[in-house]
This record gives C-alpha cells, sequence and structure tokens, in this order.
C-alpha cells in the first residue's frame, strides 16, 4: 500500500490517500480546494470507496458534502466514456418529502460510534464557533460505524479515546503504518481541551501507541 498526503497549508490538518491493489480509501476530509484530489484520482483511474475518519472535528469532516458530490460528477464523466452513455457510480433514491437527496452512495463514511454525533452537530464538531457557517453531513450519505476491532483490510480499527470520546487509529500491520488523527501529533503532542476531550483517557491512548513505535511503526498524524 502507498499513501499519498494532501493538505492545504502547514500546520492544518491532512488528508491520505491511501491505495492499494484492492481498495482506495481517503482517511479524513479537510481539503477545501481538492482539485488536485480529484485530479489525482482521475489521472490515476482510481476508485474510492470508503472515506475513513479518524474523529469527528470539522477540520477533518469539513468537506465530505462537497468531496462527494464532486466525486460522483467525476465518477459519472468517466463512466460515460467507458459506457458511451452517463452512469453514475452512486446508486441514488428519489428525493424525500422534504425536498432533500436520498442516495446509497458506495463512497462511504466510516466513523466510530461514539463520534457519529459530530456529523450532525456543529456544537460537537465545533464548526458552530470555529468556522463561517454549520455543517452538517448530508443525510443521503452512507455511513457506517466502525468498532473497536474493525478489519478494514489492511487496517486494524483501534479505539483511542481521549481527544475526542470516539477517536481512532488505523493499523496497517503489513507495512508497519498508523494513521492516528488527533490521538497523536507531531513531537509527541496532545490535546483535550476540545469538545469530548478526556485527559485521562488520552494518556492511556498514548501509552497503547508507544508500544507499536517500539516495533518501528510510522506515524501519520492528523497535522
Amino acid at each position: 500500500m502507498q499513501t499519498q498526503t494532501f493538505i492545504l497549508w502547514p500546520g492544518q490538518s491532512k488528508s491520505y490517500l491511501a491505495e492499494s491493489n484492492l481498495w482506495n480509501y481517503i482517511i479524513d476530509l479537510w481539503w477545501e480546494d481538492f482539485d488536485e484530489l480529484l485530479n489525482y484520482i482521475q489521472k490515476n483511474n482510481l476508485e474510492i470507496t470508503w472515506i475513513i475518519i479518524t474523529h469527528g472535528h470539522y477540520d477533518h469532516i469539513l468537506w465530505l458534502n462537497k468531496f462527494i458530490l464532486s466525486y460522483e460528477e467525476l465518477s459519472q464523466k468517466r463512466h460515460s466514456a467507458y459506457n458511451g452513455e452517463l452512469a453514475c457510480i452512486f446508486d441514488l433514491r428519489p428525493l424525500d418529502s422534504r425536498g432533500s437527496q436520498k442516495s446509497l452512495n458506495k463512497c462511504k463514511v466510516f466513523i466510530s460510534a461514539w463520534d457519529k454525533d459530530f456529523l450532525y452537530d456543529p456544537g460537537l464538531n465545533l464548526s458552530k464557533f470555529w468556522w463561517d457557517g454549520e455543517f452538517v453531513l448530508d443525510k443521503w450519505i452512507e455511513v457506517w460505524i466502525l468498532e473497536n476491532g474493525s478489519k478494514i483490510w489492511p487496517f486494524e480499527v483501534k479505539f483511542t479515546p481521549g481527544h475526542t470520546r470516539g477517536s481512532i487509529c488505523l493499523f496497517d500491520h503489513e507495512n508497519r503504518n498508523i494513521f492516528t488523527g488527533d490521538t497523536l501529533f507531531p513531537n509527541w503532542e496532545w490535546r483535550t481541551d476540545l469538545s469530548t476531550g478526556d485527559d485521562a483517557l488520552i494518556v492511556r491512548s498514548i501509552f497503547e501507541l508507544s508500544k507499536y513505535l517500539k516495533k518501528w511503526y510510522k506515524i501519520f498524524a492528523g497535522h
């Protein structure tokens, strides 16, 4: 598996694109101007099946709605070129009674059960306070729940609460990589002063991560 990193500017949240022979994943989605990301996907003819969210703060989820719609448009064009007619990668459902679009899309969002509410609560995800607007995930986007120990090849999901109550890390044991989100910042820093942060839990989570660093695992942090 190889990993591409997309970052808006130094110090801000990172989005990772993890590629393998079987599946391609995006890990966290902060990328506002994601032409570079979409161009890379198009150039390499990649199908993105899963977007894995390490925790629910706004700077890791803010562009989910916009990206998935843009990716749908890209997929429509690509499948139209292949088939000679417009063929969408998403299975779209009709509009509901309130006029909102509902679909069962193939580009699924994965997040821990404890942080799922962040996707729909601007207070929890902090966009209400720190962004010009309030982020709420579109209802038509399919969300899957991750449990401690879940397997999404080649990743093992481990709960590492502390930064948020439902923070996770993704362990790629074959390649000795760990995607830590904001459980661990560069230079072994962490923070618990944001929504649902907990000092005692983060210390326990960092202790668990330290066991893998002794085995020469590489850290892909959220910032």
